[in-house]
């Protein structure tokens, strides 16, 4: 690296290093960012397209090429400004980090290669929570072609049911993630489907939760739905039960079946469980976009405005930095049919910005 070479953000730091890289975001699910659009958020040609608590999480995997067996991670966050762009001083301070990092290399004749140590010491860097760590393992592997770990096997016998589905303690959270990554291949998605109605609440979590980062199939997402609908059915609403519920909510957050996923949280909404905060969460974090259909976004406001005034407004202020969000939420509180209680929040809430 000489003076003459100028490194103002991390795609450039990829280029100049000649690495090879993907960029997960890691806000509310794990996704792939193209490199390209990952560039334009770096340099405020696009805003942040999920955020999550004013913030952009990502998980950035980059390798030599000639090494790809030996690839580098690096989890950052970044805050964003009031319109959703990428705050370039914190960019610039995370790249000023790494070129005292790397310059340091340099000057003791280690090169320029970066390693996982690099990073772990920023204010930017942050630890994913054990299902984001797995599932973006499991991307990664099969990004770089390695084989998944020890654990699918295991996790591919179980979810055939091979040792008993109340064997379940005995298989690995990774495992099921390399089954979600691989959907398409060596039967899982078939073997998925086989098991969903069979799965001890543990395990149905663990998948559902995992399910929540792929585009999910309409064979898998009808075996969850018709899993959801039993737990609606059950006149004892239990912890468990909410867990679950919420869960397979978030699993078919992504399903390529648009309609069934609207009308399963149109479901929950006429049920008892939305009195938990925490299936009202697992709709509005992950299963968002069907708020983007006014006639969902009205029952679940009204939903919403059952709940505390501090909860009514922590969920609407998570959604409101989604860019295609806002415009619905207003309409949401200018609808003629909302109820006095819920115009009643929308007073709470937006007493908080005079």
């Amino acid at each position: 690296m000489t003076d003459s070479v100028t490194i103002d953000n991390i795609s450039r730091f990829f280029e100049i290093g000649k690495y090879h890289h993907r960029v997960f975001d890691m806000s509310r699910r794990v996704q792939r960012f193209s490199n390209q659009r990952f560039k334009r958020i770096e340099i405020q040609e696009e805003i942040y397209p999920v955020p999550f608590q004013q913030h952009a999480s990502l998980g950035l995997l980059f390798w030599k090429p000639e090494s790809p067996q030996e690839p580098v991670i690096w989890f950052l966050k970044f805050p964003l400004d009031e319109l959703g762009f990428l705050k370039l001083e914190t960019r610039d301070a995370f790249i000023q980090q790494l070129l005292e990092q790397v310059g340091e290399k340099i000057k003791s004749d280690q090169g320029m290669d970066a390693d996982d140590s690099d990073m772990k010491e920023s204010e930017f860097a942050f630890k994913p929570g054990q299902e984001k760590m797995a599932i973006f393992n499991a991307f990664a592997t099969a990004e770089l072609h390695q084989p998944p770990s020890n654990f699918y096997t295991y996790a591919q016998e179980y979810m055939h049911g091979d040792v008993g589905y109340d064997q379940w303690n005995f298989i690995g959270l990774q495992g099921i993630a390399d089954m979600v990554a691989r959907l398409s291949e060596d039967g899982n998605e078939a073997a998925l489907i086989q098991a969903v109605p069979n799965l001890p609440d543990v395990p149905l979590v663990l998948l559902a939760q995992l399910l929540e980062n792929v585009e999910v199939s309409v064979l898998l997402s009808q075996a969850l739905s018709e899993r959801l609908r039993q737990e609606l059915e059950n006149p004892l609403i239990e912890e468990t039960n909410i867990a679950v519920v919420a869960a397979i909510l978030r699993g078919l957050s992504v399903s390529v079946n648009k309609k069934l996923r609207k009308q399963v949280v149109l479901d929950v909404l006429a049920t008892e469980h939305v009195q938990s905060i925490e299936v009202i969460a697992a709709i509005s974090s992950r299963v968002w976009r069907v708020l983007l259909d006014a006639s969902v976004m009205l029952p679940f406001m009204e939903v919403l405005a059952k709940h505390e005034q501090e909860q009514f407004n922590a969920v609407l202020l998570d959604l409101l930095p989604i860019p295609e969000m806002r415009q619905e939420i207003m309409s949401g509180f200018r609808h003629a049919d909302r109820s006095e209680n819920l115009s009643l929040k929308i007073g709470g809430f937006m007493g908080m910005f005079r």
